[in-house]
C-alpha cells in the first residue's frame, strides 16, 4: 500500500523514453520521515549483486543487459580495488528499493554511486523519503570512515538522481567536459623566446609544486569553489593517485628563475593512455601563450611514455582552457555533472 501522492512543489522536464513527461518531486524544504513500512542498513552478505543491479539499472535494463552491466562493473572494481560491501539499501515492505555505493579516494575523497528512483516513486512522499534518507545515511558512513569530499558525476539530463542529490545535501558544482586528444592535430608552434626551462618532480622540490599549485589556484576557472574545501596535501595525493604515478611527468615551468606554470601527467592502467590530470598557470603568466607550450609539453610526455591518447577533464566554465584544447584536436567524450558535498561545509 501506497501513501497518496504529494502535491506538486518542484517539477522537470525529462526527455525519457516514449516522449517528454513533467515529474514532480516533494519540496527539499519539508521535513524528511521515514515510513514505518521503511528500513535502512548496510548491504548484507550476499546481496551485492541484487543490490549493484538496482545501482546501475537505467531505462529498464533487466536480464543478460544488466547481467553484463554488473560483471562489468564488478570487474572494474576488482581491478580498482573497490569494497562492494560499502552499499547502503534501502527496503519497503521487505523489498530492496534504493541502493548507494561509496568509494573512498586518495585525498579524502570519495565517489558516490546511487540508484535512480523510478518516477513513480520520485513523486511518492514515503518512497522519496526513503531514497533521500538512504543516501543521508550513506553519506554519513563515508565521513565517519574518513572521507570529507564526496563527488557524484551525473549525466546532464538525470534530473531525478539530481534532485534526489539535492535532497541528500549535495550541491552542484558545475559541468565536466571530458576530452582526448593525440597530437595529431597540432597548430603551428609558436615562438616562445629563450629562458623557459623545466624542473620534474622529486620529494625535495614537493614544497616547491605545492607552492606553485596554489599560486596557479588564484582567479582559476577550473572547479574554484574545491579551493576551500580541500587542503593542498589531499589534492597532491589525489592527482598522484589518479594512475600509475611518474615523477618525470610533474614538471614546473620556469620562466628564467621564477616558476610559473605547474604540469601534472600521470601514465593510466588503461594501455596506450596518459591523463594530464592538472595544468595550471600563475595569473602573471597568462595571455602569453604558454598554455599552448605546456599543451605541447604534455602530448610530448604521452608520447615518450608510448601513450598515443592523452585524456582531461576541463570545467565547461573554463571557455579559454576548451578552446585551447579544441585548437590542439581534442575531442570531447562526454559531459557529467559534479554534484558534492563536504564535511568542511
Amino acid at each position: 500500500m501506497k501513501s497518496a501522492p504529494v502535491k506538486k512543489e518542484k517539477t522537470f522536464v525529462s526527455k525519457a523514453a516514449g516522449g517528454v513527461r513533467d515529474l514532480t518531486y516533494p519540496s527539499r524544504k519539508r521535513a524528511i520521515r521515514l515510513s514505518p513500512r521503511a528500513q535502512i542498513r548496510p548491504v548484507e552478505p550476499g546481496e551485492a549483486d541484487q543490490a549493484l543491479a538496482l545501482l546501475l539499472a537505467d531505462r529498464g535494463e533487466e536480464g543478460p543487459e544488466m547481467g553484463g552491466k554488473t560483471a562489468a562493473f564488478r570487474e572494474l572494481a576488482r581491478q580498482e580495488q573497490y569494497n562492494l560491501n560499502r552499499q547502503m539499501v534501502g527496503l519497503y515492505e521487505g523489498q530492496m528499493r534504493h541502493a548507494c555505493l561509496f568509494v573512498p579516494q586518495a585525498g579524502g575523497t570519495a565517489f558516490v554511486f546511487l540508484s535512480r528512483p523510478a518516477q513513480t516513486e520520485a513523486t511518492d512522499a514515503e518512497l522519496w523519503d526513503l531514497a533521500v534518507q538512504t543516501l543521508r545515511q550513506l553519506c554519513r558512513w563515508a565521513f565517519v570512515e574518513g572521507s570529507n569530499l564526496l563527488q557524484v558525476l551525473l549525466e546532464p539530463a538525470d534530473f531525478v538522481r539530481g534532485e534526489l542529490c539535492l535532497a541528500g545535501g549535495f550541491q552542484r558544482l558545475t559541468d565536466l567536459i571530458y576530452m582526448f586528444g593525440t597530437g595529431n592535430e597540432l597548430p603551428p608552434p609558436r615562438h616562445m623566446g629563450s629562458g623557459l626551462s623545466w624542473l620534474s618532480y622529486d620529494r625535495s622540490h614537493h614544497d616547491l609544486f605545492k607552492q606553485v599549485i596554489k599560486q596557479t589556484y588564484r582567479h582559476s576557472l577550473d572547479c574554484p569553489e574545491l579551493e576551500e574545501l580541500r587542503e593542498i596535501e589531499d589534492v597532491i595525493r589525489s592527482h598522484q593517485a589518479a594512475g600509475e604515478f611518474d615523477g618525470r611527468y610533474w614538471k614546473v615551468l620556469f620562466d628564467r628563475d621564477q616558476p610559473v606554470g605547474v604540469l601534472l601527467l600521470v601514465p593510466l592502467r588503461t594501455p596506450e593512455a596518459m591523463e594530464l590530470t592538472y595544468m595550471g598557470l600563475c595569473p602573471e603568466a597568462r595571455g602569453r601563450g604558454l598554455g599552448g607550450f605546456m599543451l605541447r609539453e604534455a602530448l610530448a610526455g604521452a608520447h615518450q611514455c608510448q601513450n598515443r591518447i592523452l585524456t582531461l577533464a576541463v570545467d565547461c566554465r573554463n571557455r579559454t582552457a576548451y578552446h585551447l584544447y579544441s585548437k590542439f584536436g581534442f575531442k570531447t567524450v562526454l559531459r557529467r555533472t559534479v554534484m558534492i558535498q563536504s564535511l568542511r561545509r
